[in-house]
């Protein structure tokens, strides 16, 4: 036997009460993830700006041994930059390869800080000195970002390996 047809709501739907607080919800979860994103992206910055340090630092122990003269890597704190030159760092004879660089990211960091740790000073900051038979100078760099951990950049004097930590 049939079922008669039931008879169908007129007011099926949702409420703009149910609405509205389906879009607050949505809203809060958004902009919740926005900030984890944005927090996200930061820290990223100051790990790549150590890369780019790493990888600066390493490229100049390598034409050091490869072309058997010296490279100096200048690291000037205050600007977050470093120069790399062939012999001395900005003395005599010595000529920068290149302009200053920046790390990646530098103009979403602008109080992005490469501070010296160890190693020896010279006019422009920190002076790391790469020799053509393999050996640097001893330093430790801290790339920092306020409110994130700091990267710490170390170069071994007798061997010149260039790690990060």
């Amino acid at each position: 036997m049939p079922q008669p047809p039931t008879a169908s709501r007129p007011d099926s739907g949702f409420t703009l009460i149910e609405l509205l607080v389906t879009v607050a919800l949505l809203s809060v979860v958004g902009a919740l993830g926005m900030s984890a994103l944005v927090n996200y992206q930061r820290a990223q910055d100051v790990q790549q700006s150590a890369d780019a340090l790493v990888s600066a630092l390493r490229k100049a122990g390598q034409k050091a041994v490869s072309e058997g003269r010296s490279y100096c890597v200048s690291v000037d704190a205050a600007a977050s930059t470093w120069t790399t030159y062939q012999r001395a760092c900005a003395g005599t004879g010595s000529a920068a390869v290149g302009s200053p660089e920046q790390p990646r990211g530098r103009v979403l960091l602008d109080d992005l800080v490469i501070a010296s740790t160890a190693g020896p000073a010279c006019p422009t900051g920190t002076c790391i000195t790469f020799r053509p038979r393999g050996t640097a100078t001893s330093a430790s760099l801290s790339v920092e970002l306020e409110g994130y951990d700091p990267v710490t950049v170390t170069v071994e004097g007798l061997t010149g390996r260039v790690d990060r930590t």
